[in-house]
């Protein structure tokens, strides 16, 4: 379990993380049994909310879907976009080692 109590508060703390991402705060209750079930009922909220996320898309965004949304939203209409297209594939492949699908060299 992730919970544990500061030196700085009355109150319980947790910590935990779920399909990358952090959550942590008080559990506001001063039993550590009552801490460790406020914990659950968040973890399951939290793979609840991630679950739900992945269903319709509202996941937050990656690195390769965002230099590839850019480029089709805006770089591909730039008077340079040969040298801008360049630019984004380096950013891209620097970020995320692969390449992204997304991003089509201009002809």
């Amino acid at each position: 379990m992730s919970v544990y109590k500061s030196k700085a508060s009355p109150f319980y703390h947790y910590d935990f993380q779920i399909d990358g991402n952090r959550f942590h705060g008080t559990t506001k209750t001063r039993n550590k049994r009552d801490a460790e079930a406020v914990e659950r009922q968040l973890k399951e909220q939290a793979r609840r909310d991630a679950e739900q996320a992945r269903k319709t898309g509202n996941a937050p965004m990656t690195i390769d879907t965002a230099v590839g949304r850019y480029w089709m939203e805006k770089g591909k209409h730039r008077a340079n976009n040969k040298s801008f297209f360049s630019s984004l594939e380096r950013t891209n492949a620097n970020s995320s080692g692969g390449e992204n699908p997304n991003l089509k060299m201009p002809k």
